[in-house]
């Protein structure tokens, strides 16, 4: 019988998958979701380039 730590994960069991997080627009104030794997994520409201925390 196999203890946990015997037991291994195939890599694909630890695959990383986006998720929203709601960011605040700093030049219009809007509320945005942006995504975690977004390159560049932009408000939809305004246009303007976000940044996302870290």
């Amino acid at each position: 019988m196999q203890t946990e730590k015997e037991i291994i994960k195939p890599a694909c069991a630890e695959v990383n998958r986006p998720f929203p997080e709601e960011v605040v627009c700093p030049s219009c104030g809007a509320e945005v979701e942006v995504w975690s794997d977004e390159e560049e994520p932009r408000c939809t409201a305004c246009g303007a380039e976000l940044k996302k925390e870290d």
